[in-house]
């Protein structure tokens, strides 16, 4: 379950990075646009001077701020510190496969364990319960596949939604 919350919770955080990335690269755009076309602007459509600059004004005030947002929030470091945990988890899950399979005990298991369990990004408190729950289906979306290989997965996951799926 915490690789796939940590998996979860690194997407969710890749996702709003780029999306600021996005909106930042979009508002300079339009503000380099406006400064480099500014009297031809006054030109073209029937706009007084003034406004031109109050639009490049705006448009770099939006840029500041999605600066400062971008650095405060820390998106893309924490969606870093989420993906090492996806890979160390990972890596302690094979190693417990490793151990099962071949019977015999390994005390340094507990130790790499107790490593990684240390070392990890926790997953923020306000965001355990939904991760929980797309874990959980995911689970059970997986295991109504299995039973019903043929089937559409956007099928299933209605039914699923729908309780109409024992």
């Amino acid at each position: 379950m915490m690789i796939s919350m940590h998996s979860l919770a690194r997407d969710d955080k890749k996702l709003k990075s780029k999306t600021l990335d996005v909106t930042l690269l979009l508002f300079s755009v339009i503000t380099c646009a406006l400064l480099l076309s500014e009297y031809t602007i006054s030109t073209i459509l029937p706009v007084n001077e003034n406004f031109v600059e109050i639009c490049t004004a705006l448009f770099s005030m939006i840029v500041f701020f999605l600066s400062l947002l971008e650095y405060k929030l820390g998106w893309k470091e924490e969606r870093v510190l989420h993906d090492s945990a996806v890979k160390k988890l990972s890596l302690l899950k094979t190693r417990y496969r490793q151990v099962y399979i071949s019977g015999t005990i390994n005390f340094n298991l507990n130790r790499l364990f107790n490593s990684v369990m240390k070392s990890i990004h926790p997953i923020p408190e306000k965001d355990f319960l939904k991760y929980k729950a797309k874990h959980l289906y995911k689970i059970e979306v997986s295991k109504a596949l299995s039973g019903n290989p043929g089937i559409s997965i956007i099928l299933l996951r209605l039914k699923i939604k729908l309780g109409l799926y024992n």
